[in-house]
């Protein structure tokens, strides 16, 4: 009765945000992109008392994983029709899909939860873990260019140069950007440098509607996919919304010419 009430509970406070994620970005509701976004705040809902950050990104890592997916949706077509037929989990207010999709979500994450712990307490005497390799590879720096058209432009006056984002305005970045690149700082100073070298920007008689400008971030400690070409949408918001932890703007071109973009091989957002 008492992990009835728990989960119940739970499933209450994380399908609001859920439902909202979809609405607000007109999200195509796909098992995957629900089951991922739903564990996403699970993490989070947990992380104010029972689950830190180390433990985050173990469960994290197992979820967004393709076999993961794909044995959670089994499961998921397995006991929907049995909660739809309120011949299990009679007493739990589970009466839609997504509600469904959330409680395996959290069954994931506590699943996920005894795997850390056991993997941890079998490891004690053996410290070559994943953990410190984890941590070398997220210390590096990646630049994340993104192109905003002259349409969106008001953003850029919440924007400035070596400060940080906060969560509202990341999302509104989300809503702004047109095009995508993520790098190294190298490759970033190859394609990129010269547009933010540029000054005094278009005459008026040269400016169009088509104009552009582009925004360069830094990330640190940032080890997702999210803002890789071809991931899904609930994956591009969510990598948005972490630039409040790990971005900070640190240049902001000048007004461009849409030519500006061709052969940078920027993707769409």
């Amino acid at each position: 009765m008492f992990l009835t009430n728990f989960f119940g509970e739970k499933i209450e406070i994380i399908y609001p945000k859920v439902e909202k994620s979809l609405n607000d970005f007109e999200i195509q509701s796909s098992f995957s992109d629900v089951f991922l976004r739903s564990v996403k705040l699970a993490l989070i809902e947990f992380s104010k008392t029972e689950i830190d950050k180390i433990k985050r990104d173990y469960i994290w890592k197992i979820a967004n994983n393709k076999d993961t997916i794909g044995i959670t949706k089994a499961i998921y077509i397995g006991i929907n029709p049995l909660i739809n037929d309120k011949k299990i989990l009679k007493n739990m207010n589970i009466n839609n899909d997504i509600k469904t999709i959330i409680l395996i979500a959290l069954g994931f994450v506590g699943i996920g939860l005894i795997f850390f712990l056991l993997n941890e307490a079998s490891s004690n005497s053996d410290k070559k873990t994943s953990e410190p390799k984890i941590k070398l590879e997220s210390s590096r720096l990646q630049d994340l260019i993104l192109v905003i058209g002259e349409a969106k432009a008001d953003i850029l006056n919440n924007l400035e140069t070596n400060d940080s984002l906060d969560y509202d305005l990341c999302e509104k970045l989300y809503q702004s950007t047109k095009f995508i690149w993520i790098g190294s700082k190298q490759q970033s100073l190859t394609l990129y440098d010269d547009l933010f070298l540029e000054k005094g920007g278009l005459k008026y008689e040269e400016q169009s509607e088509y104009d552009v400008y582009f925004v360069k971030l830094e990330l640190k400690n940032y080890n997702e996919d999210g803002f890789n070409s071809g991931v899904s949408s609930i994956k591009r918001i969510d990598a948005f919304r972490d630039l409040a932890n790990v971005g900070k703007v640190i240049a902001i071109s000048e007004r461009l010419p849409a030519s500006s973009y061709q052969y940078r091989d920027l993707y769409e957002r």
